[in-house]
């Protein structure tokens, strides 16, 4: 029975992991699979493993087997692999496949770092914000209602957003629920990817670590694809499904239709792109002409990889600095908005 379901990240390297090591010690690969499935506990990897164990068993190629394990590999996968078996240099193209498994598996990592941090300290500011609306607020809004003070704008506005959150729930809740739908939407839709991967592209906090995502990606795929010997056409094919919904798919859709009209990989470059540097997009175009667009695509992979991580670094070291300035600025509006009226005091009784 064919996996519906796609491996995770982790799932995927550890079957990636799996096949280098039988490949490189010359395990007989069927024997090596069968052994390795009884080992894995139930689950998408242990079905894709049989899968691919059964497949092989009936003298399919890895990439025959692979592919024919359903939906738990993607296109990219099965082409690599197919690619390498072709030009005999299999150990190489899984080796490449793990550094590309493992630097993606970072990224997200990454990813889940910057929004976990700002999550946290989100929730709780929220959660005491709302205490003190439910809790202290009505208190100060009802001494002053019986002194007949006039509260100053900011504290009618805390006054105000109090009685939303006491007398009119349903606006906060129906705000929760949306805020999940748009979630969920995101996740789960192939317009809420674009969308989300639109966003890390344009945020000024995301836009570089997220474009030194895709050059990397963009750069590794290609590479190693061609460096297995995978046609240009193929490769770029290959290439788009790895690369997530968005403005960098689209990119590498219009090299793969120029490739198909004749034109070389620099025609689309010389038109520029904001995720491709003119430096960058010079040197592609430069080691299309001398023949060695492999080994430039994987150098540049390599850079980047370590500018990324770079990046990352120096944002995490401004992150916190930041979010305490801005959770200061918000404590600091609410204890202006609590004293502003007692200010007013001596004024109401005299």
């Amino acid at each position: 029975m064919t996996e519906k379901k796609r491996l995770s990240p982790e799932e995927f390297l550890q079957f990636n992991e799996e096949i280098l090591g039988l490949v490189k010690t010359d395990t007989p690969l069927p024997e090596g699979l069968k052994r390795f499935g009884m080992e894995l506990n139930k689950g998408t990897l242990k079905n894709a493993v049989e899968n691919v164990h059964q497949g092989m068993k009936r003298g399919l190629d890895l990439s025959e087997a692979v592919r024919g394990a359903g939906k738990a590999f993607d296109p990219y996968y099965v082409g690599l692999l197919r690619a390498g078996e072709a030009a005999g240099s299999l150990d190489e193209i899984l080796y490449q496949s793990l550094r590309e498994a493992k630097s993606r598996i970072r990224f997200h990592q990454s990813l889940k770092m910057v929004t976990m941090y700002p999550m946290i300290l989100g929730i709780f500011c929220l959660a005491v914000i709302i205490f003190i609306l439910v809790y202290v607020v009505p208190g100060i809004d009802e001494i002053f209602s019986r002194l007949g003070a006039y509260l100053p704008a900011p504290t009618q506005f805390m006054v105000d957003l109090s009685d939303i959150f006491i007398h009119k729930t349903w606006i906060p809740l129906l705000i929760t629920g949306l805020l999940i739908f748009i979630y969920e939407w995101g996740k789960s839709s192939a317009r809420g990817r674009y969308l989300w991967e639109v966003f890390l592209l344009s945020c000024p906090v995301t836009r570089e670590l997220a474009s030194n995502y895709f050059i990397e990606t963009f750069t590794r795929s290609l590479g190693n694809l061609l460096r297995a010997g995978a046609p240009m056409d193929e490769a770029l094919a290959l290439t788009r499904e790895n690369i997530r919904p968005g403005p960098g798919r689209g990119l590498v859709e219009r090299m793969q239709r120029a490739i198909e009209k004749g034109n070389p990989l620099s025609s689309t470059l010389k038109k520029g792109s904001p995720l491709l540097s003119n430096s960058l997009c010079w040197m592609l175009s430069l080691a299309e002409q001398r023949g060695s667009l492999d080994g430039t695509l994987l150098e540049i992979a390599e850079i980047t990889e370590g500018r990324r991580e770079s990046v990352y670094q120096r944002f995490v070291a401004l992150l916190e600095p930041m979010l305490i300035l801005l959770l200061g600025i918000i404590i600091g509006f609410m204890v202006v908005c609590f004293y502003l009226p007692y200010f007013m005091i001596p004024m109401v009784i005299g």
